[in-house]
């Protein structure tokens, strides 16, 4: 896989690729081999590491160096959906 390859799944628009979105729940895992190996086979079974669905719901994973931590980010988010339901 070169970098380019991986540019281009990472910048990859989900609404645009909704119906080629592996199924991370669906993905085998062999336990019995090397981490190197478990990690390289996953990507392949995924297909895009960065962009699948969980349980039917559709996920990117995007990294930055500044902004907020994921941490931070659910806090935020759970605050936000607490608020709008009381309201």
């Amino acid at each position: 896989m070169t970098m380019q390859e991986i540019d281009i799944m990472k910048n990859m628009d989900i609404s645009q690729i909704d119906t080629e979105l592996m199924e991370l729940t669906e993905i085998q895992i062999d336990e019995s081999l090397p981490k190197q190996e478990r990690i390289l086979d996953f990507i392949k079974k995924i297909r895009n590491p960065y962009c699948f669905k969980c349980n039917g719901v559709i996920i990117k994973l995007e990294f930055s160096n500044e902004g907020l931590s994921f941490e931070d980010g659910m806090v935020q988010y759970l605050i936000h959906k607490m608020g709008a339901a009381s309201s």
